[in-house]
């Protein structure tokens, strides 16, 4: 592995936050470019555990969208891109209009993507980080909870938006 991609991080820290995320609900801390991101392993799905990423404490849906323009989306999440139809309904098709045709063709290529919440591998979530920012950080546990106890004031700000946008809405 070419560790020449991870140049902001020692290769002490990065084996070091490759050994906390291999046990589960351990914590880690990073500052990339002034933002505060947490990654943690947590169960993501039956029997399935993943790297669930906040960033200033929280995860909006609205980073996930693969059409947002949000920065934090793009920054510390994964782009995910799926078939829009399932493999059954490709070989059913195949069997109906022949794999050469201009329809099966164009059913097979459809696909969506979207931002995934969280990560399978602590390497590549590293990779991804050091592509999109220009400073990776480690963090100590002391140094992050400072730094969330001053977002604090912000984060119930962003709540009250939230639920100020919601009431009239409804």
């Amino acid at each position: 592995m070419n560790e020449l991609a991870y140049a902001h991080l020692t290769k002490d820290q990065i084996a070091s936050v490759k050994k906390q995320l291999a046990d589960q609900y351990n914590t880690v801390w990073f500052d990339c470019d002034g933002y505060l991101v947490t990654a943690c392993l947590m169960r993501i799905g039956k029997l399935k555990l993943g790297i669930r990423v906040y960033v200033n404490g929280c995860c909006m849906h609205s980073w996930l969208l693969s059409s947002s323009e949000a920065e934090e989306g793009r920054r510390f999440y994964r782009l995910a891109t799926r078939r829009l139809h399932s493999a059954k309904a490709l070989s059913d098709l195949v069997r109906a209009v022949g794999k050469r045709s201009k329809i099966y063709k164009e059913f097979a290529s459809q696909t969506y993507s979207y931002r995934a919440y969280y990560w399978t591998s602590a390497a590549s979530m590293l990779r991804h980080f050091h592509d999109n920012n220009a400073s990776v950080r480690l963090l100590d546990e002391a140094e992050a909870k400072l730094r969330m106890e001053a977002l604090q004031p912000e984060l119930a700000a962003a709540r009250e938006a939230a639920l100020v946008t919601k009431a009239g809405a409804e």
